[in-house]
Parts: C-alpha cells; sequence; structure tokens
C-alpha cells in the first residue's frame, strides 16, 4: 500500500482558503509561470495577485489585481473580498473554470497541436 504524501494534502487544504494571496514584489520585466497561482486556481480559490508580467492573464476572472508594490492596494483588494461574498463566489467558480484549464493533458494536447501546426501558425501564441 502506497504511503500518503504530505503534498497530496495540499489540493483540500487550499480548498478551505476563502482568499489566496499571491503577493510578488515589483519586478522590472516580470515573467514566470507561478505554480503558487495555478494551485490556487485548480482549488476554485479566488486570487489576489500584482498586475505585474503575465499574471492577469494567468489568473483570468478568477481573481483581483492590484498596482505591485502597493500594499494599500492589495489590502483594499483583501478587505473587499472579505466583505462581499458573493464576489468571493463568482471569482471562486472562475477560478474553478480557469483551474480546470491547467490539465496536464490539455496542456500537452495543445503543445501537440501547436508542434504540429503549419509553420505559418507558429508566430501565434499558443496560450492557455
Amino acid at each position: 500500500m502506497r504511503r500518503p504524501r504530505s503534498s497530496d494534502a495540499i489540493p483540500a487544504l487550499l480548498r478551505r482558503f476563502d482568499v489566496a494571496v499571491a503577493p510578488y514584489r515589483p519586478v522590472p520585466n516580470f515573467y514566470f509561470h507561478p505554480l503558487k497561482i495555478v494551485e490556487y486556481l485548480a482549488a476554485g480559490v479566488p486570487v489576489v495577485y500584482p498586475d505585474q508580467g503575465d499574471l492577469r492573464e494567468l489568473a483570468g476572472a478568477a481573481g483581483l489585481a492590484y498596482p505591485p508594490g502597493a500594499r494599500d492596494h492589495l489590502a483594499r483588494r483583501l478587505t473587499r473580498l472579505m466583505n462581499n461574498h458573493v464576489l468571493r463566489r463568482d471569482l471562486a467558480k472562475a477560478a474553478e473554470r480557469r483551474g480546470a484549464e491547467f490539465d496536464w493533458q490539455r496542456i500537452a494536447e495543445r503543445v501537440l497541436e501547436f508542434a504540429c501546426a503549419p509553420d505559418s501558425m507558429l508566430a501565434q501564441p499558443i496560450g492557455v
């Protein structure tokens, strides 16, 4: 019998969150694909994140952005979510939908589709 890993409990723990925060510091030319946000979305948790790089595109309609480094704006976003259960619910539903788009099978299919595309299609982003 396989012994459960402690990481197996993470999705269930994340689903207990009302809101998740990805408080990245301001970074010029910010670009990376933060697994933290993908995990929040997959758990159906609304995300508050700094509006930099591709984070807005990554979160989609499942979160609220704030200006990078603006702690007062971050606090206002969190207060708004804590005081508005309808907004939290709507963002959580959007997070579930968005998180489903990051299924490894779907991502692999998109990569294969892109790899097999005619050269004229290669100049277009594949998106997620």
